[in-house]
């Protein structure tokens, strides 16, 4: 577990802590020095115990996409007490450092101490350093992928890899419009909880009732709600345009070089609708649904601006789930009565927390014991009534002409405390399909990834055996988790880079020689895309664009290579011999063959259409900036970090 491989650093870090104060200071400088040291790995320490416990795995996929994303529209009320736990820790790490600066002892006269003694203490934490859990993340997602999948030889293999396993959707011909579809997401409620007794007994007749998937493990990149629902709709693990504190919020465009579920279905005739009761920008997701078909994208502000508005939202998460499988069954009626094929979506709430929607307290479904337990009562209360007045609107009408999917989002996290989970057997998520043509009960223990839904849902759409991504058919086929046991490892370890270059879609910087820059719309035009500035490009060798940082509002360390380097920002943050204006936007570009660069101060709020022949030398030359939001250096050499 992440929280015992922390042990060790944090022993080391308060036996350095131990041997100072034993040892005793000999002069101030000191004091200052260790207790800086001192602070920095308490401190480090400290923020991975507070990961973990938000996480219960570490510096995982998840932590470093929201690192990306940002936490807006986050409910972070269900964290309060990690973060109270985590004040409290922080204050106590000053007030070491204090003693230390304060009432470390002097050094006794005449007491000698050997060098390994007196090193022994910044040894000690830079040991704890190397062994940190922490410190191998970091290296993993920032250091080890760039440098294993540069060599010509693992990159042969990856493109051999990929075409292997990878399939095109576009490649589905013929798919035409088949029965509506209700995809329903439930927050965090995996299978292990529909087989507690007495917890879910509604969705587990459900689940006899229907086409059921009972052995759905959990990838790479597809463990928190956004990946999850990327993963379940594309057949891919989600990955973002960069790896260095990136943030895709610049992204004119979620994953275009995907095809989805939902991409398909738009082409098919259907309309698309999106509900959900969190905030929409969460984590880009609406984004990701603007991007791949969705008519409509409707969140928590939308509904409480129209649907719901005046009334209380119930939780920080947003709408509790009673109010909001109204307002979506609502619109299943609304939809129904137009003659076209429709997809409705909604994605659960009340599972994130132990608050569960006031209408369960009011019908006494919950016990009240503020328990997940009680939260995925209530869930099973609130979805057993949805899915009869489905059907129920369904037999008004006389037709029997709705697929309903129910899909956990991924796995019950780990603040769920799921050791009641684990104890009935390998965690699973959930994935049923009600109202299927194909049979009426059926149930399929092959073992599956959540980016095998896709494939799935087309076999019960009528579009059997068809590879979806990287996933299969689960009626038909097997997984690729099944028949490769290493698939999912050598996703991660070996195909990631290659999967954001061609999902993201990233251009060659040499297909145009123009690049243009609107100061006044914020924009970027460079290989035929437009992105959203302040923004630092970088391209491989052949012009391939492998890396894009959307800088926000904190510093974001980028190490340069050799290849070609494009960046837009603020003047100020370009240390500069040329008088720049900081209120200014600047463009700096770098070709990979010099060591010097071309930068242009732009003029605000106009469109200043720059071309330039990258192939050409520059006809005017200044030194690289010293830094761009941190660090941009001349050589790689010079970009320790």
């Amino acid at each position: 577990m992440p929280t015992a491989s922390v042990a060790a650093p944090i022993i080391l870090t308060a036996f350095s802590y131990a041997v100072f104060w034993i040892n005793g200071v000999s002069c101030h400088i000191q004091r200052v020095v260790f207790a800086g040291t001192f602070l920095l790995s308490y401190l480090y320490n400290t923020a991975f115990l507070v990961i973990d416990a938000m996480t219960g795995d570490g510096l995982n996929d998840s932590v470093f996409y929201h690192l990306d994303q940002g936490m807006e529209g986050a409910g972070l009320g269900q964290f309060m007490d990690i973060i109270q736990k985590a004040v409290v820790a922080i204050l106590f790490g000053f007030a070491l450092t204090v003693a230390i600066l304060m009432r470390a002892p002097q050094r006794r006269e005449g007491k000698k101490l050997s060098r390994t003694c007196k090193m022994l203490p910044v040894a000690a934490i830079v040991l704890s350093y190397l062994v940190h859990p922490m410190s191998f993340a970091l290296h993993d997602q920032y250091l080890l992928q760039d440098a294993v999948n540069d060599a010509p030889v693992i990159k042969e293999e990856v493109r051999s890899l990929f075409q292997q396993t990878y399939k095109d959707p576009r490649e589905i011909s013929n798919f035409e419009a088949g029965k509506n579809i209700v995809y329903i997401y439930m927050e965090s409620l995996e299978r292990n909880y529909i087989k507690l007794p007495g917890v879910a007994p509604n969705l587990e007749r459900w689940e006899k009732e229907g086409v059921s998937f009972t052995n759905i493990t959990q990838g790479p990149g597809t463990g928190w709600t956004i990946a999850g629902i990327v993963a379940s709709l594309c057949g891919i693990p989600l990955v973002t345009t960069g790896g260095k504190g990136n943030s895709m919020h610049g992204a004119k465009d979620f994953l275009p070089g995907v095809t989805c579920l939902s991409d398909m279905l738009q082409k098919a005739g259907y309309h698309q609708t999106y509900m959900g009761g969190a905030d929409i920008n969460f984590a880009g997701k609406g984004s990701f649904l603007k991007s791949h078909g969705f008519d409509d994208v409707i969140g928590k502000n939308e509904l409480m601006t129209n649907e719901l508005k005046g009334k209380s939202t119930g939780h920080g998460w947003g709408i509790t789930d009673d109010l909001l499988l109204d307002v979506v069954f609502d619109k299943y009626k609304e939809l129904s009565a137009a003659d076209k094929p429709f997809a409705l979506y909604t994605l659960t709430l009340d599972t994130h927390g132990t608050s569960p929607s006031p209408r369960c307290r009011e019908k006494k479904v919950v016990r009240g014991d503020r328990s997940y337990k009680d939260s995925v009562r209530c869930s099973d209360y609130l979805l057993n009534n949805f899915f009869n007045q489905v059907f129920d609107e369904q037999r008004k009408r006389g037709k029997n002409d709705t697929l309903i999917i129910v899909n956990s989002d991924h796995l019950a996290m780990p603040y769920h405390k799921p050791t009641e989970l684990e104890r009935l057997g390998p965690r699973r998520n959930t994935f049923f399909v009600l109202g299927s043509s194909n049979t009426s009960s059926e149930s399929h223990s092959m073992l599956g990834t959540t980016m095998d839904v896709p494939a799935t849902i087309l076999s019960l759409l009528g579009y059997p055996g068809k590879a979806f991504g990287f996933g299969r058919d689960l009626t038909i086929h097997e997984s690729l988790a099944k028949q490769d046991p290493n698939f999912l490892e050598d996703l991660k370890t070996k195909m990631w880079n290659a999967m954001r270059k061609i999902f993201w879609a990233m251009p060659n910087i040499m297909d145009s020689p123009s690049i243009e820059v609107d100061t006044n719309a914020k924009n970027l035009r460079v290989g035929g895309k437009v992105y959203s500035i302040p923004i630092l490009i970088s391209a491989d060798l052949h012009g391939l664009i492998d890396e894009i940082i959307f800088f926000e509002d904190t510093p974001v360390a980028y190490s340069k290579h050799s290849g070609t380097t494009i960046a837009v920002d603020n003047c100020k943050y370009f240390k500069s011999q040329l008088g720049l204006n900081d209120k200014n936007f600047c463009l700096f570009i770098k070709h990979q063959s010099s060591p010097k660069g071309w930068i242009r101060m732009l003029p605000l709020n106009s469109i200043e259409s720059v071309s330039v022949d990258l192939n050409a030398d520059l006809n005017m030359t200044a030194p690289a900036p010293d830094f761009i939001r941190a660090s941009l250096c001349e050589s790689a050499n010079q970009c320790k970090m």
